[in-house]
């Protein structure tokens, strides 16, 4: 008898042990994300059609109707499956290698493709399988891996496409379906309700990394990424992005970036060939807000900690300690919920904002200006222009060596000069370029007058810009 206590005693204390051990380091985890660059512009805009092309635009209703089973009808053959990788070369030959699965969504009718960037990433191979399994090519216009959003394009017409929806009208509740490839299978639809907006995960330690998703309990698993979001009208108010989950699967967490940040990332990659953001001008936190008990409506806000010289805030007079509760109408719930609607909202245009001052509150409207991802170049920020590294497959595409303006500033030298975004530097002042680095040193010290030679993706002639930069260095 006492054997028989001891061993049960043994075996119930040996248990409790390994529960304990499983809590401690059972931690949840997500995937299907990755991040890694700013981003990026991979072919000539203009060859592709222009500016002719137009998403969808939103066109949101603002009551509840039952579901219409029609929708599904269109939006599943506005869905494709993407498989993606790298070619490897053996002489003449080469043989594909499939790197990523995933899912993408048309969004206009000529050809224009959303999905997320990780589904895409260090890729020179994309293919597009549509509905009618009919296998196309497509090219990747852009990607922005800030949001994990990408662009692709496919060289077809008349194609059935999703009509971009408004994810600000988005409640707590509101009856959503995801659509997708889960597991390369074929087109899924499964069924849920908004869980949560503005959402944060921790997916990167990088600070640009912008979260702030839609949160579901539709079920999605790996294959869903890139897939389409959509309310009961049948528009898109959602890209599916990552999952929360121990086992790899769907364990009742999904989530989705918002089609209003989407919209204005893929508008963007489309018409620019980069993302025109607009900043505010200020670092903040987000906190409670303890001495303010003029009304229950505001708890918290964002805290503004510095207020940068020679921005929007500063000159709207903004000041540290002020706090940020609505920007265009929208109460803040966190600091990346205002990153969220910053981003969403074009350079130049207006910003509306409530905020909170020695327990007063106020209003005030300023116009955003466009972010630098350059901050270490500033005399090629004076001259207006923002550049980057090519990337091998863009190397190997234009057989081409030399870094690629990004972006080209409004009223700027560069723009006076009709230099355009996307064109790529081979030379300055006779100097072969190779990195951005050696590019501004030679920037730096060739003098005041400096040639810059290069080319337009595609094309073969050779362009050559001159100019003084005297003014500029003063």
């Amino acid at each position: 008898m006492k054997s028989s206590l001891r061993y049960f005693f043994t075996a119930l204390l040996a248990s409790l042990f390994t529960i304990g051990l499983f809590k401690i380091f059972d931690k949840p985890e997500t995937i299907i994300i990755r991040e890694r660059i700013p981003s990026t512009s991979l072919i000539d805009q203009n060859k592709l059609g222009g500016s002719a092309s137009e998403f969808v635009k939103r066109n949101v209703s603002t009551y509840k109707v039952p579901v219409n089973k029609d929708i599904f009808d269109n939006n599943l053959k506005a869905l494709v499956q993407i498989k993606s990788g790298k070619k490897k070369w053996f002489g003449k030959f080469y043989s594909n290698k499939v790197n990523q699965n995933g899912s993408g969504v048309i969004i206009s009718d000529d050809g224009y493709i959303a999905t997320n960037y990780h589904v895409i990433e260090d890729s020179d191979d994309i293919e597009v399988i549509m509905w009618n399994k009919r296998s196309v090519s497509a090219k990747l216009i852009g990607f922005d891996a800030k949001t994990d959003l990408g662009l692709l394009k496919i060289e077809m017409d008349s194609l059935h496409h999703i009509e971009f929806g408004n994810s600000d009208h988005l409640s707590i509740g509101d009856k959503i379906f995801a659509l997708g490839h889960p597991f390369k299978m074929d087109a899924t639809v499964t069924e849920g309700i908004i869980s949560g907006k503005h959402r944060q995960l921790g997916l990167s330690d990088n600070p640009n990394f912008m979260e702030s998703f839609i949160q579901t309990d539709a079920v999605i698993n790996p294959g869903n990424s890139g897939g389409a979001l959509i309310n009961q009208h049948g528009q898109l108010i959602g890209i599916n992005t990552a999952i929360l989950t121990r086992s790899g699967n769907f364990e009742g967490y999904a989530f989705a970036i918002p089609s209003n940040l989407a919209y204005k990332i893929l508008t963007d990659l489309k018409d620019y060939g980069y993302v025109n953001r607009g900043i505010l001008g200020i670092k903040a936190i987000f906190s409670k807000i303890d001495e303010f008990a003029l009304s229950k409506k505001y708890a918290s806000g964002a805290r503004i900690e510095d207020v940068e010289p020679n921005s929007p805030a500063d000159w709207g007079g903004l000041r540290n300690g002020d706090y940020i509760l609505e920007l265009n109408d929208q109460q803040l719930q966190s600091i990346n919920h205002l990153k969220e609607i910053l981003w969403s909202i074009d350079p130049g245009h207006p910003l509306s904002l409530v905020y909170l001052r020695n327990a007063t509150l106020d209003t005030l409207t300023v116009n955003l200006i466009q972010e630098s991802d350059n901050p270490d170049y500033p005399l090629l920020l004076k001259f207006g222009i923002e550049i980057r590294d090519l990337q091998e497959n863009e190397i190997m595409q234009n057989q081409i060596n030399g870094i690629r303006i990004e972006s080209i500033f409004r009223e700027s030298m560069a723009e006076s000069l009709n230099i355009k975004p996307g064109f790529i530097i081979m030379r300055i002042n006779d100097r072969e370029v190779f990195n951005t680095v050696s590019f501004y040193e030679k920037f730096t010290h060739s003098g005041d007058d400096i040639v810059i030679a290069g080319r337009y993706p595609g094309e073969k002639q050779t362009y050559y810009y001159s100019f003084n930069i005297n003014h500029l260095v003063r």
